[in-house]
């Protein structure tokens, strides 16, 4: 309707070039956003997510550090993609070039294009861009953690504690990255195993 495509934000793509740790190219990684500085900000009751002090990362390193914690970092790919969007609605236009790239993956959507060659879509999961978005995925990986028997740290809302008997397992979180540590390898493997079920794409170093 004329009044979807009025409220529609726009959205735009950005590529980014990869690298091996040696420096050589590896590839290109293409992320599409929304354009949430479009959206009407008074319309959520929360935007706020918090992200873990850099003191708090630092305090991990020395207890691992003393403690001989094994670390890894994890990258969930497109974490917010794994958010449902709040029930507000949202509308965003997709241009003729990402349109026709669209409608190839998926030619159900050729009736959708309009006739300056590009579409207008309803977002259903937290896209990159979106005022809500972060906000939507920290609930959401807070979940995760939660149901998985982590306890919420009272004082940084950012790191998530397991015990494994005598052994500590901590996560911090840091928007779609974790950082893990623990002395044990299989608990650490267990705990990645669970997020593989979960959110599928991971990358860990």
């Amino acid at each position: 309707s004329m009044e979807q495509h009025r409220a529609a934000i726009r959205s735009s793509m950005f590529i980014k070039a990869k690298h091996l740790p040696s420096g050589a190219f590896d590839k290109l990684k293409a992320r599409l956003v929304a354009g949430g500085d479009q959206q009407d900000k008074s319309l959520y009751p929360n935007l706020s997510a918090s992200t873990a002090a850099t003191s708090s990362v630092f305090i991990l390193a020395a207890i691992a550090a003393q403690e001989h914690r094994i670390v890894a970092v994890v990258d969930i790919t497109g974490a917010y993609l794994n958010a449902d969007m709040s029930p507000i609605t949202v509308h965003m236009r997709v241009d003729p070039f990402m349109t026709t790239l669209l409608t190839k993956l998926k030619p159900s959507y050729a009736p959708c294009v309009r006739r300056d060659g590009g579409c207008i879509v309803k977002l259903e999961k937290a896209l990159y861009g979106c005022v809500e978005s972060a906000a939507l995925w920290a609930d959401h990986i807070k979940a995760t953690l939660i149901a998985d028997q982590f306890v919420q740290n009272f004082v940084e809302p950012c790191c998530y504690n397991r015990q494994f008997g005598k052994v500590q397992l901590t996560v911090i979180i840091q928007v779609d990255d974790l950082l893990v540590s623990c002395v044990d390898q299989s608990a650490i493997d267990g705990f990645l195993s669970m997020l593989r079920r979960k959110y599928k794409d991971l990358g860990v170093s």
